[in-house]
């Protein structure tokens, strides 16, 4: 009767305090809903890295967290098309070191060394119009003065010779054996076609060069190496997703959009509405992928607009950046390489 009691009483307790002035459990359960839905309200700085990933973008990330870091935690929103897979490592690591929780908000295109910078993360926001891409390395071609190729040509060239070579092996073998009827032997009809495929063949394998074949297969394990590296923290990448970014898309440009998404990374959602408002306050910086000139990296408030230093830290800023923009390795923006916006 004793534990019945306790029992009884635990489970008067709610109904008591949902009786109270505030609604009690029923108020606070209420709360809880408004606050889960409002979760990037308060305690996230909002990063907006919108570029062409390169070996600037580190100095630019580092300097704009430098100058504007007020919370623990980061809401990266990441609109690229891709670019150095060193860069995005470096400037994934700066994150993970200086942010608790990292957050990855992809409110439009994000491919590439874009998607590279995603596997750091703790968690993937993904709009409804929002895509990563696959990451296969893209290597410039050979002999060529421009143009890109995939680190997976030469495989998937490998493979679809093997194919063709067995299916060769098979047409010779099997017309030899119905045309000649009882005459020849499988083992001889075997051992002719094989010799006849392999001729046939030998022409085409004798252009693949093996040192490229092997530089090939070290670019494309940069990918899997900086990933597994950066999934160590929060461990948000599904078993064997690295392996399928790298290998099993057809093209570099593939559309991963929030459904497979989910298929790679443990934690995925939907932007809450206070991460939609902010969208919409700056809809051309978060929905366009900029490059060259107009790329873009800024500290944002909860509002969107950008967090502006004060007036004594702006002109150390502007003098710093005029210093910079002698220097020919300077890639313009201020002193830390952060490009800021009005």
């Amino acid at each position: 009767m004793e534990e019945l009691s306790d029992t009884t009483r635990r489970r008067a307790t709610p109904l008591k305090d949902a009786s109270g002035p505030n609604g009690g459990e029923l108020n606070g359960a209420s709360s809880s809903k408004a606050s889960k839905s409002e979760k990037f309200d308060d305690g996230y700085d909002f990063l907006l890295v919108n570029e062409d990933i390169r070996e600037s973008t580190f100095p630019e990330v580092m300097g704009c967290v430098n100058r504007h870091k007020k919370n623990d935690n980061v809401v990266l929103i990441l609109v690229t098309y891709g670019g150095s897979a060193n860069a995005a490592y470096r400037t994934a690591r700066l994150l993970q070191t200086v942010y608790e929780d990292v957050v990855a908000f992809l409110p439009a295109e994000c491919k590439s060394a874009g998607t590279l910078l995603v596997t750091a993360a703790n968690s993937v926001v993904i709009s409804p119009f929002g895509e990563i891409g696959p990451l296969d390395v893209q290597l410039l071609k050979r002999d060529e003065l421009s143009g890109r190729r995939s680190g997976l040509t030469t495989r998937s060239a490998l493979e679809d010779l093997k194919t063709h070579s067995f299916d060769l092996f098979e047409h010779f073998m099997t017309e030899i054996i119905s045309k000649s009827g009882t005459a020849v032997s499988f083992r001889t009809a075997a051992d002719v076609a094989a010799r006849v495929s392999s001729k046939l063949m030998s022409r085409i394998y004798e252009q693949i060069n093996p040192d490229a074949l092997g530089q090939d297969y070290r670019d494309l394990s940069i990918a899997i190496r900086y990933g597994e590296r950066l999934n160590r923290k929060f461990n948000n990448l599904q078993k064997d997703a690295l392996k399928r970014l790298v290998y099993d898309y057809p093209s570099h440009d593939f559309v991963i959009d929030l459904e497979e998404a989910r298929e790679l990374f443990q934690r995925v959602e939907l932007p809450t509405p206070a991460l939609m408002r902010l969208v919409s306050s700056r809809a051309m910086d978060c929905l366009i992928p900029k490059y060259g000139s107009d790329r873009l990296v800024a500290m944002l408030d909860g509002s969107g607009k950008n967090i502006v230093i004060d007036k004594k830290q702006a002109n150390v800023a502007q003098r710093n950046s005029a210093d910079a923009s002698d220097s020919p390795k300077s890639d313009g923006g201020d002193a830390a390489g952060a490009r800021t916006t009005p």
